[in-house]
């Protein structure tokens, strides 16, 4: 893995619609590479392992890359966990990429990738924008609000909705707002992805009980043949952890399926 840290890169600061602060790191300097945007997940932030993994998997198949910090999470950019909603992490991507559009380092298309709820967000954006897409990496992606509020336990729902917070099971303080759950339901995987027109890979775990890898599957089924790549770690959980390895040669892998 690269260090990230030695690596040439800038930080900023913008705002995003809703007047929040959004932290970025781009990692690259100003030359001819192809450009590669990357989405983490829910209370995540773009240095968590899982991310640098895929940072450095971009970077070594040439791409310069551009992360940040989504609102509403456990980082450096603005908003609190419980308004955390997948239209925020959609609204805070699409405002990143055309703050980007703007930079002397944009191409006209790039490569899109995703973990967990960034991966909602990158299939959103590539269903509303896709020839800007060159390529689009979804790494143990969210597939649908629908089916993941039904592995939710009912009682947990049921008090998650009256008390319109739920805690995070870590100890933190941070809470979930049913915000969450509600607009979560609006967002449908599948079909968006029966119309999608953009070369798709799909990298998920096998021991995932977050975004279960059967869900995956049924994300990659509806999808037109001619676009679609599914690879499935085995061992890895919804994180990666100690399958960091197989995932960075996984994000590789990704870049060159045709």
């Amino acid at each position: 893995m690269i260090d990230l840290h030695a690596y040439p890169h800038q930080t900023i600061t913008i705002t995003n619609r809703h007047g929040l602060d959004v932290f970025i790191r781009f990692n690259g300097e100003v030359n001819g590479r192809p450009l590669a945007l990357l989405a983490h997940g829910l209370s995540d932030a773009h240095d968590s392992d899982a991310l640098r993994a895929i940072t450095s998997a971009l970077i070594e198949t040439g791409h310069n890359v551009l992360v940040w910090d989504a609102t509403h999470s456990t980082n450096r950019s603005g908003g609190t966990l419980r308004q955390a909603t997948v239209t925020a992490a959609y609204q805070d991507m699409a405002d990143v990429a055309a703050w980007a559009a703007a930079q002397p380092w944009y191409h006209d298309r790039f490569v899109l990738a995703g973990h967990s709820m960034g991966a909602a967000a990158a299939l959103m954006l590539a269903s509303a924008e896709p020839k800007l897409i060159s390529r689009l990496i979804l790494i143990a992606p969210l597939v649908s609000g629908k089916l993941a509020a039904k592995r939710i336990n009912f009682a947990v729902r049921w008090l998650w909705r009256v008390s319109r917070r739920l805690p995070l099971p870590d100890g933190s303080r941070n809470v979930l707002g049913y915000n969450l759950l509600r607009d979560g339901l609006n967002y449908d995987g599948q079909l968006l992805a029966a119309n999608l027109e953009v070369s798709t890979v799909i990298i998920v775990g096998d021991d995932d009980k977050t975004t279960p890898s059967r869900e995956s599957k049924l994300l990659f089924d509806v999808m037109a043949p001619q676009w679609r790549h599914l690879v499935i770690i085995p061992g890895a959980n919804h994180v990666f952890g100690a399958s960091l390895a197989d995932l960075e040669t996984a994000a590789k892998t990704a870049i060159w399926l045709v």
